[in-house]
């Protein structure tokens, strides 16, 4: 934005500025909000945070992968078997 732009901007539009996201364009919430409202004992703006991170951040699928010593076992069991 420009700065005539941010000179005109609506009184009820803010420009919120989290870590690890660009700025972005917001309705603008009252302050005393952000000091009263807990969910789970955390701040509003620690839950914002998490969510931000879970939606925008974090990728959806994670590859599940684990070290099958079993099937390495067995595969070396049906080698030796195959040998004698």
């Amino acid at each position: 934005m420009s700065q005539d732009e941010l000179a005109v901007m609506d009184g009820g539009k803010c420009i919120l500025q989290l870590r690890g996201v660009r700025p972005f364009l917001s309705d603008m919430l009252p302050f005393f909000l952000l000091a009263m409202y807990e969910k789970n004992g955390q701040p509003l703006e620690k839950i914002i945070g998490n969510m931000i991170r879970v939606s925008f951040l974090r990728p959806r699928q994670r590859p599940y992968q684990t070290n099958n010593f079993y099937a390495v076992l067995e595969r070396q069991d049906k080698l030796d078997k195959e040998v004698y």
